[in-house]
């Protein structure tokens, strides 16, 4: 889902910005409710999701869903927003997904070293 979203983004990162950025506008607007409805039937999805993983183990369990959602919503936006990048970082092309899903769903801690039988 962090890679399908990304894609998404990446091809109206205009839009996604835009809705990103003036969400509390248009969380106001009657004349946007359509925009709402299926932002919360995504997000409804994305709850889904992180709930089904907890349930398989596949995700850490003990995690409030709805922060969850927030640092992965504001980690798509953020590898999109370049408007704070330096010169260098904004002329680089965007961060891989696979760098993003490491991070996200593996974090930053260096992995445990596999355990080897030891002889003896």
């Amino acid at each position: 889902m962090i890679r399908a979203s990304l894609a998404a983004a990446r091809a109206h990162p205009d839009e996604f910005l835009t809705l990103s950025n003036s969400w509390t506008h248009i969380r106001r607007a009657p004349e946007l409710a359509g925009i709402v409805v299926r932002r919360d039937a995504g997000r409804a999805l994305w709850a889904d999701a992180l709930a089904a993983g907890v349930a398989d183990g596949s995700l850490r369990a003990g995690l409030d869903p709805g922060e969850v959602l927030r640092i992965i919503f504001s980690a798509l936006h953020g590898s999109l927003d370049h408007r704070f990048d330096v010169p260098e970082a904004a002329a680089a092309p965007a961060g891989s997904a696979d760098t993003l899903v490491a991070l996200l769903l593996d974090g930053l801690r260096p992995r445990p070293e596999p355990r080897t039988e030891s002889a003896g």
